[in-house]
């Protein structure tokens, strides 16, 4: 699993475009970092093919430009095929990027074209580093700066008690039928006979699947860095449903902070002190933690 950085979890900044050709064209592998000596590195991204235009969709930033492309857009180096972008990053900074080469007009403020860019991307040929996307079918590159934060809990650990991950199907008035949500149980019991702590994670089909967070946890646990605490991790619907609920859908956010939290209590010695209780997500599942956060009715869990 990639953590986020600093740079990736604060409001919505774009990426300073810096405007220069870059001297290799042809690397090994891209994108091309450059320290600049003031706690930011260049990135320069590259694209080699034709197209009419060519994208870079880095994670929480591109969101940001669907009415004006232009700084996300590449540049061509004339009379060549070979696409390029300079941004001027945090060196803190790790996210997960694609490529986007256009055939033909992008009017990324229609909800529809924009779903499309968005399925139909592709991870940088020359990245070897790759994560699968919560689109499914899709695959994301990874950026990593020499500054982003050591993830010293991803993987399993001898002699660590391994939690459980069961699926269950939710029932839901709000959202009008059933939700997929994996529920994470710790190996050890709740602490001191108090409840366990609660953890929402959002796109939980991606955290049980190809980038599992339960060893995340187990370790976390074991350690004492964390108590032990249930999660719960609600599936996402296609990609345009998620955007609408993730967007400000009142349905799931009442799913949210009153339907999954009483489904858990039921079943499962859950707290429901807002102190002891966190909801996560990335990218635009983050958002939500932030607007869910101004919404929660009282004595729900946070």
């Amino acid at each position: 699993m990639i953590g986020p950085s600093a740079a990736q979890i604060e409001p919505f900044e774009p990426l300073p475009v810096v405007p220069c050709v870059p001297e290799e064209t042809r690397p090994a592998r891209t994108p091309l970092v450059r320290d600049l000596g003031d706690g930011h590195h260049a990135v320069t991204f590259l694209w080699h093919g034709e197209a009419e235009r060519v994208l870079v969709l880095v994670n929480t930033v591109a969101e940001g430009h669907r009415d004006d492309l232009g700084p996300v857009s590449m540049e061509r180096i004339e009379g060549t095929d070979v696409w390029h972008r300079t941004f001027r990053c945090r060196s803190d900074l790790r996210a997960t990027y694609q490529l986007y080469p256009a055939h033909g007009p992008v009017d990324a403020a229609d909800p529809e074209v924009w779903a499309h860019v968005r399925r139909r991307a592709i991870p940088d040929p020359l990245n070897p580093d790759r994560l699968p996307s919560w689109i499914p079918g899709a695959v994301t590159s990874v950026l990593e700066l020499p500054g982003a934060p050591p993830q010293p809990w991803l993987r399993p650990r001898p002699g660590v008690p391994a939690g459980a991950v069961t699926g269950h199907r939710v029932p839901s008035a709000a959202l009008g039928g059933d939700r997929t949500v994996h529920v994470y149980v710790p190996a050890a019991g709740p602490a001191g006979g108090e409840p366990y702590d609660l953890i929402v994670l959002l796109d939980g089909d991606l955290w049980t699947g190809a980038v599992p967070f339960a060893p995340t946890l187990d370790n976390l646990i074991a350690e004492g860095r964390i108590p032990p605490a249930v999660a719960l991790m609600p599936a996402s619907g296609g990609y345009t449903a998620r955007n609408a609920e993730l967007g400000g859908d009142e349905a799931f956010l009442e799913f949210l902070t009153r339907e999954l939290p009483e489904w858990a209590a039921a079943r499962l010695p859950v707290t429901a002190d807002p102190g002891r209780s966190v909801i996560a997500g990335r990218a635009s599942a983050g958002a939500r933690r932030r607007q869910r956060r101004s919404a929660r009715p009282a004595g729900t869990a946070e």
